[in-house]
């Protein structure tokens, strides 16, 4: 078959990107073709063996001779979902993983999800190749120790760094000077040692932080924002509001927010935010969008979009939500609006170009 053009060979790739099944038919039409339809194919991996026996049957044919094969050269993201720890499968994937991690040589995003109660160990870290550039960290669980904090300092590319937990593994308290330069988005537990361990990086913008606790935990707002004062986003979850909207004060560059939890009485006092500087606000909880929206455009001068995350459709896969949107300019309306994010999204970048529109009207 002639050479097509290069312009065709991207659209059909493009086209097929969704349809594994027929990029892989494609691989034999042509050498170009074949090119990039590998790097689709590769470009980000993914495992959910919590969900799916197929998952653990294509890692194990993932890893077999696999410095022969050529994809692997494309892969920047790699995914996995263990099952319950009890289960062969469990032990199956950790040991494939010492095979396939260490060939991922132009890695730059890991994600690693654990049953509870279980820990990453900097042993499973150390897999990743040293030349590796890693942007992105994501992890269920891991093990604080010292070995931990010297995986991050070999890393000073990771820009979002994810810790939903972790066990504390006598590492020292604060990272040393220097570590993470290069940090931009961080989602940690609500611990009383985050703002120690993690704080006071300038290049931090975007920051989650998850609940240790439940029923909605309240936080202590002058120590989050002594330890995080440059942040631009904030994301909450499983946090009391209350504790929410008392630290948005203490946060000068504040512009997104998106919150869970108990919404607060109507008759909650919202004067203390006319220092706030939020332009967007997302509110994960079942409210009247229509209340809340004037109350926020009321005290908030510079707030432009609301949304209320609807729970009838809820979240799928964690990539798209459905919302009821509040525009400061037809505040008297309420529009449905779907929320994509793609992989490695920040949840608030899919909101910046519509943001964006509304500062220009």
């Amino acid at each position: 078959m002639p050479a097509l053009p290069i312009e065709i060979v991207y659209s059909i790739v493009d086209e097929l990107s969704n349809d594994k099944n027929s990029l892989l038919t494609v691989l034999l039409v042509c050498h170009d073709l074949n090119r990039q339809a590998l790097r689709s194919l590769y470009e980000d991996l993914s495992f959910d063996i919590r969900t799916s026996h197929r998952s653990l049957v294509s890692l194990r044919k993932l890893s077999r001779a696999i410095d022969k094969n050529p994809g692997l050269q494309h892969t920047k993201g790699f995914s996995i979902c263990f099952p319950d720890s009890h289960l062969p499968a469990y032990r199956q994937a950790y040991r494939l993983l010492d095979d396939v991690i260490p060939a991922l040589a132009n890695l730059r995003c890991l994600s690693m999800s654990c049953p509870l109660g279980d820990v990453f160990t900097p042993a499973t870290l150390r897999l990743v190749m040293s030349t590796a550039q890693l942007t992105h960290l994501y992890l269920d669980c891991v093990l604080y120790s010292d070995d931990f904090i010297d995986f991050l300092a070999d890393h000073p590319s990771l820009r979002c760094l994810a810790l939903y937990a972790f066990m504390d593994g006598g590492g020292s308290d604060a990272l040393p000077a220097g570590t993470l330069p290069n940090l931009r988005s961080l989602a940690v537990p609500t611990d009383p040692s985050v703002p120690v361990r993690f704080g006071d990086k300038p290049s931090l913008s975007d920051l989650s932080l998850i609940a240790s606790e439940y029923p909605y935990q309240t936080i202590d707002a002058r120590l989050i924002a002594d330890g995080f004062a440059t942040i631009r986003t904030l994301c909450t979850v499983g946090i009391d509001f209350p504790s929410v909207l008392a630290l948005i004060p203490l946060l000068p560059n504040l512009e997104y927010l998106t919150a869970s939890g108990y919404p607060p009485s109507k008759d909650h006092d919202f004067t203390g935010l006319a220092s706030s500087k939020l332009k967007y606000v997302q509110l994960d909880f079942l409210s009247d969008p229509l209340f809340f929206s004037s109350v926020f455009f009321a005290a908030i001068e510079t707030l432009l979009i609301v949304d209320v995350l609807t729970k009838i459709d809820g979240k799928i896969d964690g990539k798209m939500k459905k919302c009821r949107r509040v525009y400061r300019n037809s505040s008297n309306n309420v529009i449905l609006a779907d929320i994509v994010t793609g992989n490695w999204q920040q949840w608030w970048e899919p909101i910046e170009k519509d943001l964006q529109r509304q500062i220009r009207l």
